[in-house]
């Protein structure tokens, strides 16, 4: 009889194996619209990782079960799920990782976007169109507050989880040049097999850039890295990770170590000019948990080695719009919208930062819309001083400073910013159609502007109305390389 039952066993045993394989492996090939697994196998900048080490050991485990009685086999599969729930070491640090760009734009079409599971990581895909190249800009970093994006937010809920991981990319949603939309989602993307992100959301799309929020249940290790055929830009995050110096990588990565302590509960190692603030700035309101936020910038912006965090936010439409600039544990407030004035939220954030003057105080560029999402909006430029921030103004008025980006549907023109390398130069652009639909040649101008020594900006030249075939902004509406 025990012969027989143990004979038994061992059939009944090699069955469970043979199906939890045939789970494991048809699991792995779901996961993330059932293209992840063929993702693991394309070349990457970075090094692989096997998919099939948990794999076999699962079946190795099952199959050398050679226990006579059932108590013994089950001890053994208890001491094999205790040590597959062990943290293994996460390969990636927590630090702010960027393209050859950080705040650039791009005119790549996103195609998808999914997330995949495996047994250490969790893996984010964004695809492109085939045709098109992979963005080169992008930046990512954890957040400790969710933010609701940049521009041309979507009406959609945050993600879930207790830390963010921004993914912000050059990239588009739609065609500049036919002005229509290409991209119709998902803009929210879950897996149940996921083991440490909770799910991503897309909650920004304007101009050639594009965000991203993934949910996590922890500020983990991850990586990123591209790959081609067709063009895809991946993050892996890690499902677990026991680094003990979170808070040093994330500094040593350029991030503000007020949002390093918020992540980390990182207190030490940090002796910046942060920690010796020679002025103590008037206090300003904390945000609540509901207020309305976009996504952060980070730069140095007053040329003290560290960076600064810039962002917009309104705490109730009446009560308006804010810019606000963290440098240390000092905060100071801009009003760009005043309560009761028509204004769209999601058209009101920080877009970048160049030093245009070369003088260590990098312009902050921030866009200003009133009226409808369709109309363009204003870019105006910031200047951080002491506990102020200074709004650049047009040379011998009061009035400010604005250059139009966008492109007005109804009146059929388009804006956008054309950069000048190492000059205290912006160009504007100004185009328009020179034929009925369907438009086979544009029309447009570049008026010439300088940031003179007292930070006012005056108008150099306008140039003559040339035409051409191309819209002269496949690149969202500016060639500007932000820091």
């Amino acid at each position: 009889m025990k012969l027989q039952r143990t004979s038994h066993l061992k059939t009944k045993l090699s069955k469970i194996a043979i199906l939890l394989l045939s789970l494991t492996i048809f699991a792995s090939a779901c996961s993330g619209s059932g293209k992840e697994f063929v993702e693991d196998t394309d070349s990457s900048t970075t090094e692989e990782t096997s998919e099939s080490e948990t794999e076999t050991s699962e079946s190795e485990a099952a199959d050398s079960e050679s226990s006579s009685d059932a108590e013994e086999a089950e001890s053994e599969a208890s001491a094999a799920d205790e040590e597959e729930e062990e943290e293994i070491e996460c390969p990636w640090d927590v630090g702010w990782k960027s393209g050859s760009s950080a705040w650039g734009t791009g005119s790549s079409l996103l195609e998808d976007a999914r997330l995949g599971a495996h047994d250490e990581y969790d893996r984010f895909v964004l695809e492109f169109k085939s045709e098109d190249p992979i963005p080169s800009s992008y930046n990512i970093m954890w957040l400790a507050v969710e933010h609701t994006g940049e521009v041309g937010v979507l009406t959609v809920d945050s993600p879930a989880g207790d830390v963010f991981l921004q993914v912000a990319v050059g990239a588009s949603y739609t065609s500049a040049s036919l002005n229509a939309s290409y991209f119709s989602g998902p803009y929210r993307v879950t897996n149940p097999l996921l083991g440490n992100v909770q799910e991503a959301v897309s909650v920004g799309d304007e101009d050639g850039r594009i965000v991203w929020l993934l949910g996590a249940a922890e500020a983990n290790g991850f990586r990123v890295f591209e790959l081609e055929d067709p063009a895809r830009l991946v993050v892996d995050v890690c499902i677990g990770d026991t680094s003990t110096t979170k808070g040093e990588d994330c500094i040593a990565s350029g991030m503000p170590p007020a949002l390093c302590g918020g992540l980390f509960d990182y207190t030490g190692g940090y002796t910046g000019p942060h920690s010796e603030l020679s002025e103590e700035c008037p206090p300003v309101p904390e945000l609540t948990a509901t207020a309305f936020t976009t996504t952060s910038y980070f730069a140095d912006l007053d040329g003290d080695g560290d960076d600064e965090e810039a962002f917009t936010y309104y705490e109730t439409f009446d009560e308006g719009m804010y810019l606000r600039v963290i440098n240390g544990s000092d905060k100071i407030d801009y009003l760009l919208a005043s309560g009761g004035t028509a204004f769209v939220p999601s058209g009101n954030a920080v877009v970048g930062a160049i030093d245009l003057q070369n003088d260590d105080k990098p312009e902050l560029f921030v866009t200003d819309q009133g009226g409808s999402p369709g109309s363009p909006r204003g870019v105006s430029l910031f200047q951080i001083d002491d506990c102020e921030l200074d709004r650049i103004k047009n040379h011998g008025t009061d009035s400010t400073f604005y250059l139009s980006v966008g492109f007005w549907s109804a009146g059929g023109h388009g804006y956008g910013i054309d950069c000048v390398s190492a000059a205290p130069v912006l160009k504007g652009l100004h185009s328009y159609p020179s034929s009925m639909p369907p438009v086979t040649t544009w029309l447009w101008t570049r008026t010439t502007y300088e940031l003179l020594a007292d930070n006012t900006m005056i108008e150099v030249s306008v140039s003559d109305e040339f035409s051409g075939i191309e819209v002269p902004w496949d690149q969202g509406f500016n060639s500007c390389e932000f820091e």
